[in-house]
C-alpha cells in the first residue's frame, strides 16, 4: 500500500511505500517542461520509475504498480521478525503457570 502526501501549491507529491523504507518525491521536472519526474532522497530511482511524467496522477499509478510488484525489502522484513518476536515473548511471559497438585 502507499500512502500519498500531496502539495498543490508546490506541485509536489510524497509517497510512502510500504514495501521500502524510504520515501519518494514527484517532483517538477528541472528540465523547464511540463513534465514530472519520481526523485529518492537517497541514490538513483529504480529504473522502472525513471523517466518523466505527464502528470501527477501517472507517476503515482507507476509508484502504485511498482510497489505492487515489488518484494519486501530485507529492512521491511526484519523489521516484521522482530515484532513477531517482541509478541511471542510476551505471550509467553503473559501465561498462566500450571503447577501439578499432589506433589
Amino acid at each position: 500500500m502507499v500512502e500519498f502526501e500531496e502539495d498543490a501549491v508546490n506541485q509536489t507529491c510524497v509517497c510512502k511505500l510500504s514495501k521500502l523504507k524510504q520515501e519518494l518525491t514527484i517532483r517538477k521536472a528541472k528540465d523547464g517542461f511540463i513534465f514530472f519526474e519520481i526523485a529518492s532522497p537517497k541514490g538513483k530511482v529504480a529504473y522502472e520509475l525513471s523517466g518523466k511524467y505527464s502528470s501527477i496522477a501517472s507517476a503515482k499509478k507507476a509508484i502504485q504498480a511498482y510497489d505492487n510488484n515489488l518484494p519486501l525489502s530485507p529492512t521491511i522484513k526484519r523489521e516484521q521478525f522482530a515484532q513477531d518476536r517482541l509478541k511471542r515473548k510476551e505471550k509467553k511471559t503473559n501465561a498462566p503457570v500450571f503447577e501439578p497438585e499432589g506433589n
